[in-house]
């Protein structure tokens, strides 16, 4: 259950992703700034939607949810607590989803922080 609600955000993640590459290159190319607002938007929604997939990660290595076939596969009973939630990165799956979010969280700030100079034209 908690597994499904993890792919569920990373699936929307994607989606939004997707949706933000094509909105921006259309509101770029036809110079609408809506669409690229838009797009903005979409990406500020994609890191709290990879936090929350990599924060069910983390739980079910912590917890050692053998249902979730990454853990069965990085973690074991022997590990210790900070082995088996440092695991998150120790397979290609989930070292893919720890630097999509790292990236993510790094996007937002500059979105979030950023004086403005790269959207004013």
């Amino acid at each position: 259950m908690i597994a499904d609600i993890g792919l569920i955000t990373l699936t929307i993640a994607f989606l939004f992703t997707v949706y933000a590459t094509f909105a921006s290159a259309f509101g770029g190319w036809r110079g609408r700034e809506t669409w690229v607002e838009s797009a903005r938007n979409a990406v500020l929604l994609v890191f709290p939607l990879l936090t929350i997939s990599v924060v069910i990660v983390v739980y079910a290595l912590y917890t050692l949810d053998f249902s979730m076939a990454y853990v069965y596969d990085v973690s074991s009973q022997a590990m210790s607590p900070f082995l088996r939630v440092t695991a998150l990165w120790g397979g290609q799956q989930g070292s893919v989803l720890f630097w999509a979010w790292m990236m993510a969280g790094f996007v937002a700030v500059v979105l979030l922080c950023g004086n403005g100079s790269a959207t004013a034209r």
